[in-house]
């Protein structure tokens, strides 16, 4: 006798192995896709001088779009439902395109933004018709005659700096021989003077000593006031220095706090008014060099960081997550870890799901139970869900667990109300007695395909497990629904010949 039927579901161990690999080829193919797509959305082009920027950013936008719909689209069919060998075909496509226009953004585009930007703002408005010239000839959709351009540029912006420095060099010689006719006027104020102290008395030691004291303190005042700034000078640097780490988007929350508190011990000994002037020169010398090896260090550390961030993203990407996590957002590597570990047990959950919902759905329809469209169907139903049409007014209804770790059989009623008359209450009796029959063999042919179903709670068949599941507009094949009727009947028969 049959009410609902609770199994515990498992895969077996070599289709776990083979699903597991799957799992991974597929989140490597789709991460390799969708970080392209994300890299290839964010690129984008800043030069300091507004006409070029404006101007080689239209080219730039004309050439992203000759891309644009080609990577969206095979971004948005790389999901995890598609085989390995579908995805693996869409990956080479994709990266087919996506490597033309990386290429062509690196060598162009970035090539124009990095050796324009060596040029002074004050300076550009001597070459920029020349440029722009240049950036008119630049073809959006030829990428050979794109990159022709890109060595026209760099002979422009190398003729432009030497010019500049023969300039600064001109220059430089003026101040040369304006030094020398200065030291030539000094040596002359001095052989003058020289020759005025030949002349002045011996008796005046007292007011010589006087003078020397005051220099003296002068140079000193001098002095502290050059090693303040000196001091002042290497602070900011390092200041300047660990503001670049603590901005990055590349660090977690543990790194960046060690960060502010490396700028802490640096400003501890500024601020120390104790410390004298040398002393404190040397301290803030040995306490920059520290900082400096370590956030060498941290630089290394963080690319096991990066790394495992690309773990995190291919999970991610995998599930269908829009809305991920920067590496900023996670307050250490640990952290990063256990999200990973979450991530990757709720991959495996869904790809077990999915592969038992497939089998039910393929083993169902050999048996002539077809797949109700959810659509059909009134009220709201769970992805958990499925419901197999027996015929126009029987089906089966297939529940599981999010994680696959039960799967339930029920018998159940359909129409277009959720009303049980007395009639339909003994039909629906007799298909749970008739299902009971057809189970074993369901499950049978289940475990062949690698899914075990084990006995969790059987219920006999009673009338107290009666439902209805209401329809919008359900109407199966006549000749289809007698014959799955007739199946239940003999499987029915089979059980009782056997137990005579």
């Amino acid at each position: 006798m049959s009410g609902p039927k609770t199994s515990e579901a498992r895969l077996d161990v070599s289709r776990e192995r083979k699903m597991e690999e799957e799992r991974i080829k597929k989140s490597y193919i789709i991460y390799k896709i969708k970080s392209g797509e994300e890299f290839f959305y964010n690129s984008n082009i800043n030069i300091t001088d507004c006409d070029i920027q404006k101007k080689l950013n239209e080219k730039f936008l004309a050439y992203k779009k000759n891309f644009d719909k080609k990577l969206k689209n095979l971004s948005r069919k790389a999901v995890p439902n598609k085989n390995v060998e579908t995805l693996e075909k869409m990956g080479r496509e994709f990266e087919s395109s996506f490597s033309e226009f990386k290429e062509n953004y690196e060598k162009v585009f970035l090539f124009f933004e990095s050796n324009l930007n060596k040029i002074d703002q004050n300076e550009i408005f001597k070459m920029k018709n020349e440029t722009i010239n240049l950036i008119d000839q630049i073809s959006v959709t030829g990428s050979l005659q794109m990159r022709l351009i890109s060595p026209k540029l760099e002979k422009l912006v190398n003729k432009f700096l030497s010019a500049n420095r023969r300039d600064i060099s001109k220059v430089e010689e003026v101040k040369v021989q304006d030094v020398k006719l200065s030291k030539q006027k000094s040596l002359k104020a001095f052989e003058f003077s020289q020759k005025n102290l030949k002349n002045q008395k011996n008796g005046e030691n007292e007011e010589r000593k006087k003078s020397e004291e005051r220099e003296e303190r002068k140079n000193k005042k001098v002095d502290e006031k050059t090693i303040f700034l000196e001091i002042d000078k290497n602070v900011n640097d390092v200041l300047e220095e660990l503001k670049s780490f603590f901005d990055s988007d590349k660090f977690v929350v543990k790194t960046k706090n060690e960060i502010l508190y490396l700028e802490k011990e640096i400003l501890k000994i500024k601020d120390d008014k104790k410390v004298n002037f040398e002393i404190k020169e040397k301290l803030i010398l040995e306490e920059k060099e520290i900082i400096e090896n370590r956030l060498k260090d941290i630089e290394i550390e963080n690319k096991k960081i990066e790394k495992l961030y690309n773990d995190y993203l291919k999970e991610v990407y995998f599930l269908g997550i829009e809305e991920k996590k920067l590496i900023k957002d996670f307050l250490s590597e640990e952290e990063i870890k256990k999200e990973i570990d979450l991530l990757k047990k709720k991959g495996k959950e869904i790809v077990k799901r999915n592969y038992i919902k497939e089998q039910i759905d393929e083993v169902m329809a050999k048996h002539g139970f077809n797949v109700i469209d959810p659509e059909e169907i009134d009220g709201v139903r769970k992805n958990t869900e499925v419901l197999y049409g027996i015929d126009d007014s029987t089906g089966i209804n297939v529940f599981m667990t999010e994680n696959a770790s039960l799967v339930t059989l029920k018998v159940i009623g359909i129409g277009f109300d959720d009303e049980i008359t007395d009639q339909e209450s003994e039909r629906l009796y007799q298909e749970q007695c008739n299902f009971c029959s057809l189970h074993p063999e369901l499950l049978d042919e289940l475990r062949n395909r690698g899914v075990i179903l084990e006995e969790k709670k059987y219920n006999k068949a009673d009338k107290r497990y009666n439902s209805k599941i209401r329809v919008k507009n359900f109407a199966s094949d006549k000749k289809s629904d007698g014959k799955n009727k007739r199946k239940l009947r003999d499987a029915v028969k089979k059980k009782k010949m056997y137990k005579k």
